[in-house]
């Protein structure tokens, strides 16, 4: 009788797990005129990961249930400390980095290097250059996708817009999306694509990254 309980259990586990590796960015017309093949199994794999990462701090079973869930506790978290939430380790995230082709990281972010002189403690680092900072790319082609997702989606045409004019995503917009993530249906994939970039490019506090730097 147990075992007869269980088995429906994992048919519908199984269900679901098939159900939610189907999502796949090709559907996306505007996908497919601005990245290559190779490309979208890249962003593929970045929506995965993000999925990944949601579902493991989330007891919801579906994946769009999951991301509001999880939006909805980091709009707690601004409200009570006005600090951005890192999402994932730092140095977990960029091995991730480095499996992606670099045609498709360029299209979406850029790895800088600080060059300037830092203070930390009572320490000064000048021109740190092994010290990389992420940043997006507001130049790059997934900025030319935001643009003519942007054409019919007010949301995006004003994520776009916040942008480009500030050079970077700045924490406001995912403390607005945050805020209004009601709005979003995490099953269309412009929305989960953003939610997956959006997260991935915000990282630490500067004192951890140079305290990282300095143990090496």
């Amino acid at each position: 009788m147990k075992n007869l309980i269980i088995l429906p259990i994992i048919l519908l586990t199984m269900v679901q797990i098939y159900c939610q590796k189907k999502f796949d960015v090709k559907s996306d017309e505007n996908i497919l005129e601005i990245f290559s093949i190779q490309e979208i199994k890249d962003l593929n794999s970045i929506v995965e990961y993000v999925d990944n990462r949601v579902l493991s701090v989330s007891n919801k079973e579906s994946l769009d249930e999951a991301y509001h869930d999880y939006f909805g506790k980091m709009s707690g978290l601004f409200e009570k400390d006005s600090v951005f939430p890192v999402h994932f380790d730092e140095i977990e995230k960029h091995k991730f980095f480095g499996n992606l082709n670099k045609s498709t990281f360029d299209a979406i972010f850029r790895m800088t290097t600080y060059r300037e002189k830092v203070r930390y403690k009572d320490t000064i680092l000048t021109n740190p250059d092994n010290m990389k900072i992420l940043k997006f790319n507001s130049t790059g082609r997934y900025m030319e996708y935001l643009e003519k997702v942007g054409q019919s989606d007010k949301k995006f045409k004003e994520i776009h817009k916040i942008i480009e004019i500030s050079g970077d995503i700045p924490m406001t917009v995912n403390m607005w999306v945050s805020d209004n993530h009601e709005d979003f249906d995490f099953e269309i994939i412009k929305n989960r694509l953003w939610a997956a970039i959006s997260m991935l490019r915000f990282e630490g506090r500067s004192d951890d990254k140079i305290k990282r730097f300095l143990n090496k």
